[in-house]
């Protein structure tokens, strides 16, 4: 029987064609827009860049030189072997081998099959790489189905389904050929086989989870934390007495190890044969997440608060206000549940509370097993990596399908309250039961699809930076001057489908270095010329003038500069702005207060000057004279508070 009270063969029935709706609403939500970028010539999201450059120096000799192969240093199937000339120069690659072997094997195979070399090329990558994306994205779900029905019950595991099905995070990050939502499968199938064995003990799981393990380190080293999550399967097997400890140590720890072995040896091989290499590329990275790196890209999160940042950005953007407080809510109450009961015991159990007895009976349970494995590994995660200065949202991305597991386990739960409590107001009545019963998961579910569909309307429009560019051809005049700001992305783009080419037009840019940390007065030369130089300002994102108001104790001059342009006090007047906001009907949804990288990819804010006027000497030292007085501290530590920028 379930929650309803039907058979369960009638829910069974039912509960597959319910999850076949889901999976294609979310198949919808997912391949809607998967072009969103067609028209311009270049990747906007530069992991997908990073991705498609390694690709394209990744292959297989032809016919296969064993030892060739074999040599890390100048194996063409490496993607970090020295670059050709050097003698310690590795190829960068910020992530796992995985995800680029298997986007490009992908093309391969494709190229072959329909007999055309375009499919393997640059600018084939990132369709291929993200229909791989949302495949992944799709057995997400079915992970998550599977988890909810063995840890709570169909309907939760229905309703945990459909919640990441409409997640925008998840939906967004489906539209990229990146590694994040790859390394988020690999860890939701790894926190589903951990569950099996928290409930079961069975040997051939503690195997399958340390593939599983193995598989989303080789996504992505984050996918490590996959770790947390088999340990607490292991302590729940251990505590509930279904496996002796000698007996895990004898032979389940060492297939959990030869299984990360195996998966991690095949797709990491050549981490395995150079660790020294691999270790420095994940050092860099580490550094950068830390802070300890001062890459210009990062500084937007400089004072950000730890914990409370990821959380308000996860919950308002990613997830959407009623499905992000459902699932904040309902893993707090889990947790609180957990170490009450666990605290007290119930009335018949409390006698043996400190025997081995108890804690067998206590964690024998299916549901708390399952509840206690999957927070032992989100917990955690969480806890590690909210706190990092660097919070790009995406990193939040594995948490997910845990949050919407526990969002509908929370819903379903309060819905029987309401439930009991209506039947002892107002009798039997059945239709009322069942519409209270649905109330919670109504509220939750139904605004976070509105939520959803107003995402849609990001990739129904035409990318910023593809409508700024025609713009720019229309109306600048041949031979223009524009700035380019460094760290940042030129426009005009060439628009090859349109015919539309910068060096045909003669259009040239003014290389502005905003980030360069040099004395005021050297500074303020440096924007004066390059104003006097450029036709045009075109700031093709926001998140260099933003980056550089959550740090007025480093950048003075460079402060005051957007904050007079934005005011069209330094000769110039906003001539166009183009943006492709999330909304629904007449309704805009303005995401600039969100983390820049929820914006900053698809749906950028571009502002485009043109000069009225130059200014005089004279006018520029005025205009900057408090400025030019100040010190600038070259450092990411401050005290001052970010400065509102009067953004047009």
């Amino acid at each position: 029987m379930t929650r309803n009270g039907h058979s369960t063969t009638h829910v069974s029935a039912l509960t597959k064609a319910a999850l076949i709706l889901i999976l294609l609403l979310a198949a919808g939500f997912r391949l809607y827009g998967l072009r969103w970028e067609d028209g311009l010539r270049n990747y906007p999201h530069p992991d997908e860049r990073h991705l498609a450059n390694t690709m394209t120096r990744v292959s297989v000799p032809s016919p296969a030189d064993w030892a060739l192969l074999n040599d890390p240093d100048h194996s063409p199937l490496n993607p970090r072997r020295l670059v050709p000339g050097s003698k310690d120069e590795h190829y960068d690659l910020a992530y796992g081998t995985l995800p680029v072997y298997l986007y490009r094997a992908t093309a391969v195979i494709l190229a072959q099959a329909a007999g055309d070399p375009r499919l393997d090329s640059y600018c084939a990558y990132g369709l291929i790489g993200r229909t791989i994306t949302v495949m992944f994205s799709l057995l997400t779900l079915l992970c998550v189905y599977a988890i909810g029905r063995r840890t709570f019950d169909t309907a939760t595991a229905l309703l945990a389904t459909a919640l990441l099905a409409t997640s925008v995070l998840h939906i967004q990050l489906s539209h990229f050929m990146t590694v994040d939502l790859l390394m988020s499968a690999m860890v939701t199938a790894g926190l589903l086989v951990a569950v099996r064995f928290a409930q079961g003990g069975r040997t051939i799981d503690a195997f399958a989870a340390g593939l599983l393990l193995g598989l989303s380190m080789a996504c992505k080293f984050n996918g490590i934390t996959l770790g947390a999550g088999i340990a607490a399967a292991y302590g729940v097997v251990w505590l509930a007495g279904k496996r002796a400890l000698k007996d895990l140590l004898a032979y389940c720890v060492p297939l959990t190890l030869i299984g990360w072995a195996l998966s991690f040896g095949l797709f990491e091989y050549y981490a395995v044969r150079d660790p020294y290499t691999y270790v420095h590329a994940i050092s860099v990275q580490a550094g950068m997440v830390n802070g300890e790196t001062d890459w210009p890209y990062t500084r937007q999160y400089v004072n950000t608060a730890p914990y409370l940042f990821q959380l308000k950005n996860l919950v308002a953007w990613g997830l959407g206000w009623a499905l992000g407080v459902a699932a904040v809510s309902g893993a707090l109450v889990s947790m609180a549940e957990l170490a009450i009961r666990f605290a007290t015991g119930t009335a018949d159990e409390s006698v043996f509370r400190r025997s081995r007895g108890w804690l067998q009976r206590w964690f024998a349970d299916p549901r708390r097993a399952g509840v206690v494995t999957t927070l032992g590994w989100a917990v955690p995660f969480f806890a590690y990596t909210a706190r990092l200065e660097v919070k790009f949202l995406r990193y939040m991305l594995p948490l997910t399908p845990v949050l919407c597991l526990l969002a509908a386990d929370l819903t379903w739960r309060l819905g029987g309250l309401l439930t009991a409590a209506g039947h002892r107001a107002q009798g039997g009545n059945t239709a009322t039961q069942a519409a209270l019963h649905c109330a919670p998961a109504t509220v939750v579910l139904v605004p976070t699809v509105l939520w959803a569909l107003a995402y849609m309307r990001v990739y129904a429009q035409e990318h910023p930076w593809q409508a700024a560019s025609r713009w720019f051809y229309e109306h600048a005049p041949a031979g223009s001057a524009y700035t380019w700001e460094a760290w940042g992305d030129p426009l005009p783009t060439d628009l090859p489908d349109e015919g539309l080419y910068r060096g045909q037009r003669g259009y040239r840019d003014v290389w502005m270095h905003i980030y360069h940390d040099v004395p005021p007065p050297e500074k303020l030369q440096h924007i004066a010329n390059s104003l006097q130089r450029a036709d045009y300002v075109i700031l093709s994102t926001p998140r260099i003038y933003l980056s550089v108001a959550r740090l007025p104790w480093r950048y003075p001059v460079e402060l005051w500069y957007y904050q007079l342009l934005f005011a069209g006090r330094l000769g110039y007047e906003l001539a166009a702005k183009f943006s492709a906001f999330p909304g629904l009907g007449p309704l805009d949804v303005n995401d600039l207060g969100a983390d820049q990288s929820f914006y900053d990819y698809e749906h950028p804010l571009v502002l485009v000057f043109s000069k009225t006027r130059d200014l005089t000497d004279l006018e520029w030292q005025a205009l900057f004279a408090l400025q030019l007085e100040a010190t600038p501290q070259i450092t990411r530590q401050g005290d001052e508070p970010p400065v509102r920028l009067p953004i047009p």
